[in-house]
Order: C-alpha cells, then structure tokens, then sequence
C-alpha cells in the first residue's frame, strides 16, 4: 500500500470518527461549540458534559496559529468548570506543545 493510500485511508477514518461524535453531540452527551471569523466556520470542539472530556478539538489548518484553537480551549475549559481532560497520541508533538502551553500536563503515557 503506498503512503498517499494510508494518508487516505486515515483521513477516512478521522472523518469516520468525527461525524459519528458529532452524531452523538445530538444525543445530549457533548457540547458542541463551533468557531466561527467573518462568518465562515474555522473550528468546534466536543467537550462530554458529564466528565469534561475534551473528544476532540479541530481546527481549519488556514486558521492554525490565528488563535482560533486557543479561544476554543478557552471556551471549553469554561464549559467544563475547570475540569477539562483530555488524551493526545505520543506521536503528536505539535498537539502536546499546544496543551502544554495552555496549562495542561501529562499525568500518564500509554
């Protein structure tokens, strides 16, 4: 299988998981939060209201380093009253250094 098919098969996968969580934000389980800049959406986050589990955070990459990712932390930090967690792969340093720099801190690696 060649990179290009694996990068594709991955995407796929991604897109997978994330409409079935935004499926879910309809069940009541999540918040869903959507940015938006001059009225064209650049990013949402899931945060569970029950555990204050950040599911996911994603952001358009043209809108990467504009801010828009550390706003929607913000938000969900508020969401969450203080509680927000949350899980990053090892293998994404760009995401720890974020994290990191927002105030969070790695309790456990697996």
């Amino acid at each position: 299988m060649s990179d290009a098919d694996r990068s594709l098969q991955q995407a796929q996968r991604r897109r997978a998981l994330v409409e079935e969580q935004l499926r879910e934000a309809d069940t009541g389980r999540y918040r869903l939060r959507v940015a938006e800049m001059s009225g064209a959406r650049t990013g949402f986050t899931l945060v569970e209201k029950h555990s204050g589990l950040l599911e996911i955070i994603a952001v358009i990459p043209a809108r990467w380093g504009d801010g828009v990712s550390r706003i929607l932390i913000e938000d969900a930090k508020t969401q969450s009253k203080g509680h927000l967690t949350l899980f990053v792969g090892q293998g994404n340093p760009r995401a720890i250094r974020f994290y990191q720099k927002e105030g969070f801190r790695i309790v456990g690696e697996g």
